[in-house]
């Protein structure tokens, strides 16, 4: 009786604030869109990085050490995430750790320019490592945060809302990129610097909006259990939850293409002898893809679930992989950067959102860590990518990616289960009581 008691109190606070805590969490995902789209990985890091001289092999780099950063640390750390009651603090003070490493690429760009390229590379893939790596950390309390202030039948709108004015924003961020680049005045690397600072300052006031979120403390509190027993229960959850078991195999071969990505922007400059501030283009076709498919994936999330958001991004990988192979001109690469986003879009509206639904509240912060950290062998196909194109060429690499995104598409299809439709607890065996 006195849980329920603490219980309604804890969703009347909830309820109460919702719009507040909507707002906000919109407001933060606007910002970090914008501001993201100023050093996209997809377009503007892999044309800087080779811009400094690096390799195919270095380029892979990029997102290998994202993927290795963020996936990584999730499932070490979602044990001491579920005990917290109150996820913000941690929050706010991990969030300021991921954007940090930035201001060192800055001040490189600035202070030692074009003379020490070796210098800025190490430190350029270093920032991108240890931010992705703080990403890992606070991932799970982040999204749990999230959840915990958002209705389930919001999450989705939310996820949309956010990305779509953030992407709007991001097309101007975009032709900004293009100006930039665009400048003679401003030599390598301070123009790429000068975008950077921007990423920076819009991520930073992202961080910022969520201060003035309202957390409800959780009622109960859950037990502490060693870090040794909480990862020897993890493969319970794999073993009797085989609809969340499937989907993780269908969003390795989803996220597998990145084996790809860093490398469109490179083959159309390369292919096609195209300066520079085409990367401003390119980026501009990645805010227009999002633009055009948040709404169309927040009310398919809201309404129908989320796996049919994660089908249309696989087919849309496919797409993407087939017209940059075949395509004769430059201008055909506007559509690819497009549907690579479209890709990628359907994941960040849908795929946490969906991992939630797997599990009871209270295993939020480890079913979105096991999605993540079972996702680390991921950095090593990247860096594969970066191996084989010498071997296969881009088209070659192109054409894995289109495997990946079709295996992952045939499995959503055929082996996961929409689970708002066939809810599945979280394995009784693996957990116990687990409340005080």
């Amino acid at each position: 009786m006195q849980a329920d008691k603490q219980f309604e109190g804890y969703y009347a606070e909830v309820n109460k604030n919702v719009r507040r805590n909507f707002s906000l969490n919109a407001l933060d995902g606007v910002l970090f869109t914008f501001g993201f789209a100023f050093m996209d990985f997809a377009s503007v890091l892999p044309v800087f990085i080779r811009r400094l001289g690096a390799s195919p092999f270095l380029i892979s780099i990029i997102p290998a050490a994202h993927a290795l950063g963020w996936m990584t640390p999730q499932i070490f750390i979602s044990n001491y995430v579920e005990r917290l009651r109150r996820k913000k603090p941690y929050v706010l003070a991990v969030g300021a750790w991921e954007r940090l490493p930035f201001l060192f690429v800055i001040a490189v760009c600035f202070l030692l320019g074009s003379s020490h390229q070796a210098v800025l590379l190490s430190v350029c893939l270093g920032a991108v490592f240890t931010s992705a790596l703080a990403f890992g950390f606070v991932n799970p309390a982040w999204f749990d945060l999230v959840a915990k202030v958002t209705p389930v039948d919001r999450r989705a709108r939310l996820s949309a809302l956010k990305m779509g004015i953030g992407t709007l924003l991001g097309i101007g961020a975009g032709w900004t990129v293009e100006w930039v680049l665009d400048q003679s005045q401003i030599p390598f690397p301070r123009n790429y610097g000068w975008l950077f600072v921007m990423a920076f300052f819009f991520m930073s006031l992202s961080l910022l909006a969520l201060v003035f979120v309202r957390e409800p403390v959780y009622p109960l509190p859950t037990k502490r259990i060693p870090l040794g027993k909480y990862l020897s229960r993890l493969p319970s959850i794999l073993k009797e939850d085989t609809n969340f078991r499937n989907f993780l195999v269908a969003t390795f071969f989803h996220r597998a293409t990145i084996v790809a990505v860093a490398f469109y922007a490179i083959n159309a400059l390369e292919k096609f002898a195209l300066p520079d501030k085409w990367v401003g283009r390119f980026t501009v076709s990645i805010m227009f893809g999002r633009l055009v498919v948040t709404p169309v994936f927040g009310f398919l999330g809201d309404r129908f679930g989320h796996k049919i958001n994660i089908v249309i991004g696989s087919v849309a990988h496919i797409a993407a992989a087939i017209l940059a192979i075949a395509a004769p001109n430059e201008w055909w690469y506007l559509p690819v950067f497009a549907l690579v986003s479209v890709g990628f879009c359907s994941h960040e509206v849908s795929r946490f959102n969906m991992v939630v639904e797997f599990c009871e509240a209270r295993r939020r912060p480890t079913y979105v860590a096991l999605s993540n950290s079972l996702l680390g062998p991921i950095a090593l196909i990247a860096l594969l990518g970066g191996a084989l194109v010498g071997t296969v060429g881009y088209d070659g690499l192109f054409a894995i990616a289109a495997f990946f995104a079709l295996a992952s598409c045939l499995c959503l299809i055929f082996s996961v289960r929409e689970p708002r439709k066939h809810p599945h607890p979280a394995p009784a065996s693996a957990w116990g009581e687990d409340f005080e």
